[in-house]
């Protein structure tokens, strides 16, 4: 990560900065199990909800760079092509 990739995409970053103060605030202050899970699902709903506030589609997302591209899943047979124990 270099100087002009965080001039260039700081603004991505903020929400990730914003969800995770968040989260860690949550913890320490409430200390109770269901924090992780309810923070990460306003996350999500916080997400698509300004997608649909905003009238903009995943697609919209995706080619602003919110939200990465898909990508082909390897078949089956390959799943564990990718494990490296070295």
């Amino acid at each position: 990560l270099t100087m002009d990739d965080l001039q260039d995409k700081w603004l991505y970053m903020l929400p990730g900065l914003a969800g995770g103060l968040t989260i860690y605030i949550s913890a320490c202050v409430l200390r109770h199990v269901a924090v992780l899970p309810t923070c990460i699902s306003l996350i999500l709903l916080l997400f698509y909800l300004g997608l649909w506030v905003t009238g903009k589609s995943v697609e919209d997302a995706t080619a602003n760079g919110w939200m990465p591209e898909q990508q082909d899943s390897p078949l089956w047979y390959h799943t564990w092509d990718y494990l490296r124990l070295d």
